[in-house]
């Protein structure tokens, strides 16, 4: 084998692990991403259940707040917000692991 193809040959090797990391750190800047997101908006939903609670405290003090739609439907979008966290994590946790 001449030593042109023998270069070719590791350069193209090369290139092909580059593009593998980069494809791969650019899924994991993706999940990053994807975490902050959802981060802030379990903090949005968690701000908003507290006004929420408070206000239907202060009219009805007495009152079963679950009982209240809207504050069911916040707490299953915070439920459903909170597993999204959990899977973001995991892929995470699982791609540092893959690299280690």
């Amino acid at each position: 084998m001449s030593l042109i193809n023998k270069t070719r040959k590791n350069l193209l090797s090369g290139l092909r692990k580059t593009s593998a990391a980069a494809s791969e750190y650019a899924r994991i800047g993706r999940l990053k991403i994807d975490l902050l997101a959802v981060k802030k908006e379990l903090e949005e939903k968690l701000l908003e259940l507290g006004g929420r609670v408070y206000q239907l405290a202060l009219k009805e003090p007495d009152g079963d707040i679950r009982q209240n739609p809207r504050i069911e439907h916040i707490i299953t979008e915070i439920k459903k917000l909170d597993d999204e966290l959990r899977i973001i994590e995991t892929e995470l946790k699982k791609n540092s692991t893959m690299r280690s």
